[in-house]
């Protein structure tokens, strides 16, 4: 079986003003991004996207106090605090966090010592510290120490370090918060991940260039002034001839997002159809017709970009009840 040779120079961007002067048709938008950690306070996003008039559905959204105390506890894990030297040893605090359920999680602490001779490291004591909870209905946070021996270090630590970052996260957005709403961004765009070689990227369809402008320089502009680790906030995006090149490797890409959704739907619909509820058949039913109308329009969205009809494959297996409904839903899945 020969391996498809995708020609790079067909592949590679140019700028849109060329494109136009040449009268160079552009199929869309290679995209390339990196999400560094930031800190970036809620007002800014809401202040640019009102400025700017842009769809508040792809805005970066503040946390709520559940997820702020999420980030809080997390934010403890691999925290670390120097106890003090002694007969050529370090002693280092070093503390972790663990998940019970969505509203509590238990912190627990090592004590280390390092030699300051080879640097080697003895785990001298490994304890759970407290246990911090969140409720759901008052919204309040507490927190209760799991020895009476540790009650200073645990009110210290919640103090400190927990409470602090609790108001950050609360008042601030981080490096979650606006990947979340760029993949908002591609899926409102029907953005699809490519693979080209060892590398990738997420592809979308030309058109709204003014307002994916405004929202790159957001990224790159803004956001990424308020950025905390090594890491920029950059989106790059290359736009994308129209050449046969292009064209088959976006269809590959659409072919196998389809056909993944599509099987899926296919899997869930026949587990709902063994049972002997006709309410649960006939809601699980619906739901697979809206799903199939879903990606299906997402296919004829490619198929006019694309200027021709991408054949996807599914079946319905063997065995299975083929009622009127159900053969329209394999059709439509076609």
């Amino acid at each position: 079986m020969s391996e498809k040779v995708i020609q790079i120079e067909n592949l590679a961007g140019i700028s849109e003003e060329e494109a136009q002067r040449n009268g160079i048709s552009i199929v869309g938008y290679m995209l390339a991004f990196t999400m560094g950690e930031c800190q970036i306070p809620n007002e800014i996003p809401e202040k640019y996207w009102e400025e700017n008039e842009l769809d508040k559905t792809y805005m970066p959204r503040p946390s709520k106090p559940k997820g702020a105390f999420k980030k809080a506890c997390m934010s403890l894990k691999g925290y670390r605090e120097e106890e003090g030297t002694s007969n050529g040893y370090r002693y280092f605090s070093i503390y972790d966090t663990t998940r019970l359920t969505d509203v509590q999680y238990m912190i627990t602490r090592k004590i280390i010592r390092v030699s300051e001779e080879d640097e080697e490291q003895t785990e001298l004591e490994h304890i759970n510290l407290m246990k911090l909870w969140f409720n759901r209905e008052t919204k309040e946070i507490s927190y209760d120490f799991e020895d009476s021996r540790m009650k200073a270090v645990a009110d210290d630590l919640f103090e400190k370090v927990f409470k602090k970052n609790f108001v950050i996260f609360l008042t601030h957005m981080t490096r979650e918060n606006i990947h979340d709403a760029f993949k908002r961004y591609l899926k409102m765009r029907n953005g699809i991940p490519l693979t080209i070689g060892n590398g990738g990227g997420w592809f979308i369809p030309s058109g709204k260039e003014e307002e994916f402008a405004k929202i790159k320089a957001f990224y790159n502009d803004i956001a990424n002034e308020y950025r905390t680790g090594l890491y920029n906030i950059k989106i790059r995006s290359i736009p994308m001839i129209d050449t046969i090149d292009v064209k088959e490797m976006v269809e590959e890409g659409v072919r196998k997002k389809v056909e993944t959704e599509m099987r899926n739907i296919v899997e869930t619909t026949i587990d709902k159809l063994q049972s002997n509820d006709e309410d649960i058949i006939e809601k699980a039913l619906k739901l697979t017709e809206k799903k199939v109308n879903d990606i299906s329009g997402f296919k004829r969205i490619y198929e006019k970009l694309l200027k021709q009809r991408i054949t996807v494959n599914v079946e319905i297996p063997e065995g299975i009840p083929q009622s009127d409904r159900l053969k329209a839903i394999a059709d439509a899945m076609r």
